[in-house]
């Protein structure tokens, strides 16, 4: 910033109050980092950094959320951006990467804002800003929160300053900075400039020409993500404010500056262009109350702050001696900084609290209880809640990988996933959506694992059939649930079983037999054995296979293949041993692994054995990162999509893979895995999850398991099921 050496050089006492202030609240913050509260939208915007470093580039389809349909990614990517390369470049978790912003963003907030208004104006507005500033609650707590929105109040002020000193590419390089981090704020700022240099304009003209430069390049660079945006507009629903306690919002302000606001106002008027500038944004912020509604009482204060502190300085003005004016503002700094006035508190849960004039300030929160101004209740997200990270684990050491989670709490959901890696069917902004994303619960088709508060699971009237609670940590329930079976002909639809057997080097005979015994109980007509490649040329597998193939007609060998190189040398191995036994042959792996050249010299060995592919992934996904999708389908006989035991998952990717392989006219089979779930001696979910298949084009289901121990109930739905006529 121009003349910093030079005012560096003439620091006062006040100067250096306030930057012990500053550093005060770094310091306090990086000791009590584990008890940052994170903020309700933290985990969104750590997910979506975290998604960009995990595909590696600006995703414009939210994968992550309101899974298994996903939704447009409309959310402006800087901060997120940021996210993943402070990820990527210093390998950093992304809890941790939160940790570092909340720690720096609030200090680096104040710092930038009173070093413009130093620069500004002089030692005694600024130091009385920063009092005013450091005492609001509400504004702490926000600045605590990784948001694009608290990134934009660090860095506005000095936006201003560039602004008005005329340079006009920082500034528009800010701008563009606003533009791409959110899609409401900076058109807020542009209002406030429009408004600035209205009234700015009988004193300098310049400043139009000035804002019309800074605004039309700054919207000519964000065009990219503005042309994504109206690619998708249809995605985007308006989401105004309710407005509820707007009134009573002002009581809740800090009273000093609420009473210091009238006279700010007056003061800036009589500082011309600057004190104008001020008050463009200050009459340009109101917009956020008619627009976000409660939100305007933690963006609100830094500009109010800086316009009551214009008035603080008309006051002490009157005062003759410096010493007398730097002692009183000393004193004013000192007990703004350790409490807070304000008529009425809102900030936990939004609603009054009562008369209660003075509470601490931010400073005596970070040095005792760390206690924020959010509400109550979002506390229980805050990534730092040893209960929510209990829930995090249970998740990742008893779910599988493409698990669909299903909540009701936007927060809550990202952060299951960011922290497990598990998707879930909710997500944060339900202003950006699809038609689709929603209709799942209105269709009550969900079933499996859902994440509920016990108020929620108190209140739930989602699920008709089943629920059964799996783990409980404070707050929260891990329940398996099922929604209303639709009726259907269980017969109506091919049913057979899949067997996944484990390392076969290490296998306990008596797991082979049971796996045995089993089938014979069942006598199903088809049976698919699932192995690791690894496994396909030992001897227990040959044996294993021919005596599967003594009790049923057909038997279809599946092989998760890892090293291609060597996977025809394997076939040709158990070719040769059992050969005779082996109906079908299905190849599974990541889409590097299946190739044209691979099934063409698997073809070769296995001669007119059908031959299938394995679909494992996203739906849709799989077929665009095959090289050639084309080729590889003219040597697959038939295709079987592995999917959780998810009625959502099932509906959706049945869909999305029928119509992308549509046109090479293979039959497609669903691949449900029950060895995800814990099975009860409950019938409803698997019919569930059968009903769901059942409405989809599919040509027949195969049910996964991986322990031929069956609850007697579900062995019984198996007979039924596997009773073709």
């Amino acid at each position: 910033m121009g003349g910093i050496k030079r005012h560096l050089r003439s620091l006062t006492l006040l100067d250096y109050a306030s930057i012990v202030l500053i550093l005060a609240h770094l310091v306090l913050l990086f000791a009590k980092r584990n008890r940052l509260r994170f903020g309700f939208d933290t985990p969104y915007h750590l997910l979506m950094g975290k998604m960009f470093a995990d595909f590696d580039r600006v995703v414009l389809w939210d994968y992550y959320e309101f899974a298994p349909v996903g939704r447009p990614q409309l959310y402006p990517p800087f901060e997120h951006i940021l996210i993943w390369w402070i990820h990527d470049g210093f390998e950093l978790g992304y809890v941790e990467i939160g940790r570092l912003i909340a720690i720096v963003q609030y200090p680096l907030t104040l710092l930038l804002s009173w070093l413009a208004i130093r620069l500004l104006f002089d030692d005694v507005t600024a130091a009385s800003f920063l009092g005013l500033l450091s005492a609001d609650g509400k504004f702490w707590s926000w600045q605590l929160t990784v948001a694009p929105t608290a990134m934009i109040l660090a860095l506005y002020m000095p936006f201003l300053y560039f602004f008005l000193r005329k340079r006009k590419y920082i500034a528009t390089a800010l701008l563009t900075i606003f533009l791409y981090s959110h899609l409401g704020m900076p058109y807020t700022i542009m209002l406030s400039l429009a408004i600035s240099v209205v009234l700015m304009y009988k004193l300098d003209r310049s400043y139009i020409k000035e804002a019309v430069f800074v605004v039309c390049l700054s919207l000519i660079l964000f065009l990219p993500w503005m042309l994504h945006i109206l690619s998708n507009l249809d995605a985007l629903r308006a989401n105004l404010a309710r407005g509820r306690l707007q009134i009573l919002g002002f009581l809740s302000m800090n009273i000093p500056t609420l009473l210091l606001l009238p006279l700010g106002i007056y003061a800036c008027f009589k500082e011309k262009l600057k004190g104008r500038l001020f008050i463009g944004s200050f009459l340009g912020f109101f917009s956020i109350l008619l627009t976000y509604g409660w939100r305007y009482f933690i963006h609100a204060p830094l500009v109010n702050s800086a316009v009551a502190a214009l008035g603080y300085k008309r006051i002490i003005n009157r005062t003759a001696s410096r010493k007398l004016i730097v002692t009183i503002t000393l004193v004013f700094l000192a007990v703004n900084s350790l409490f807070s006035f304000s008529l009425i508190p809102i900030g936990r849960g939004r609603l009054p609290q009562g008369p209660r004039i003075v509470e601490p300030a931010p400073l005596v929160r970070e040095l005792t209880t760390m206690v924020s101004e959010e509400p109550k209740a979002w506390g229980a997200f805050s990534l730092n809640n040893p209960d929510l990270v209990a829930v995090a684990n249970w998740i990742a050491e008893n779910t599988r990988e493409d698990e669909i989670i299903h909540v009701m709490v936007g927060s809550l959901a990202d952060a299951i996933t960011l922290l497990t890696g598990r998707r879930t069917d909710h997500g944060m902004y339900p202003e950006v959506r699809t038609e689709e994303m929603f209709r799942a619960v209105a269709q009550g088709r969900k079933s499996g694992i859902f994440v509920l508060t016990k108020e929620q699971l108190k209140n739930m009237r989602l699920f008709t059939i089943k629920s059964e609670t799996l783990a409980v940590f404070g707050e929260f329930m891990i329940v398996y649930a099922t929604g209303e079976i639709k009726p259907f002909d269980i017969l109506a639809m091919p049913i057979s079983i899949y067997i996944r057997l484990p390392n076969l080097k290490h296998v306990d005979q008596g797991l082979l037999d049971a796996w045995l015994n089993l089938i014979r109980e069942l006598r199903p007509d088809e049976v698919s054995i699932g192995v690791h490649q690894k496994d396909v040329g030992n001897q227990k597998l040959a044996q294993f296979i021919s005596e599967v193939k003594e009790m049923i007609e057909t038997v279809e060998l599946s092989i998760f293949t890892v090293d291609p190189s060597k996977l025809k040398e394997n076939i040709m191995s158990l070719i040769s041993a059992a050969g005779d036994k082996i109906d079908a042959l299905r190849i599974c792996g990541k889409p590097d692994v299946i190739t044209p050249e691979l099934l063409a010299s698997i073809r070769e060995e296995i001669g007119q054995k059908d031959l299938g592919i394995g679909i494992i992934g996203l739906p849709g996904e799989e077929i665009r990162a095959w090289r050639n999708p084309d080729e590889i389908f003219e040597f697959a006989d038939y295709l079987v999509r592995h999917v959780p035991p998810s009625a959502d998952f099932i509906l959706h990717a049945i869909q999305v893979d029928i119509e992308a392989f549509s046109r090479f006219e293979k039959p497609i089979f669903v691949q449900i895995d029950l060895s995800m779930i814990r099975l009860m001696d409950e019938t409803a979910p698997l019919l569930n999850l059968i009903a769901a298949t059942h409405q989809t084009d599919a040509s027949g289901i195969l049910i996964e398991f991986d322990d031929p121990l069956i609850p007697p109930n579900i062995l019984e739905l198996l007979k039924k099921a596997l009773s073709r006529p």
